[in-house]
């Protein structure tokens, strides 16, 4: 698996709050190389009202690595969150539970670029606040005995 944040030539995303109840969206933007993949997330910082929609892009160039998965860490707390993932595309099972009522994700991952977004919807400086990563990694396939 490539985790974009375990690099620092490559990039993450991050929200922050402002005292005007926005939203603040930042991803540190640096591009880099890791493994011969491309990974980019954009944009590089959205300022977002609250209750408003944002959405994330992260796109790989890695024709093989067909499964992306998104991340988030919240300030003050170690744990990194597996907001969900999509092999070959996303539909309805790809978001987690706890993620569900506001969070989506779509995209492309059969294309020679992979597409991901994650899209917040009804964004809440409380709930929304966080650092996010988007990951890519190759299909995993089991060898089910006949």
């Amino acid at each position: 698996m490539i985790l974009a944040s375990l690099n620092p030539d490559t990039l993450h995303s991050s929200v922050f709050h402002s005292p005007k109840m926005h939203l603040f969206l930042c991803l540190c933007y640096l591009t880099g190389v890791l493994l011969a993949v491309f990974i980019h997330q954009s944009p590089p910082s959205v300022l977002v009202e609250v209750g408003a929609e944002v959405s994330l892009t992260c796109s790989h160039n890695r024709s093989d690595f067909r499964v992306m998965l998104w991340f988030r860490s919240r300030p003050n707390d170690t744990a990194l969150d597996l907001i969900g993932y999509g092999y070959n595309k996303f539909n309805n099972d790809s978001v987690e539970q706890p993620f569900k009522e506001n969070f989506k994700l779509k995209g492309d991952l059969k294309a020679n670029v992979k597409n991901g977004f994650l899209i917040i919807t009804n964004a809440q400086t409380e709930d929304h606040t966080a650092t996010y990563y988007c990951a890519a990694r190759e299909a995993q396939r089991s060898k089910i005995p006949l």
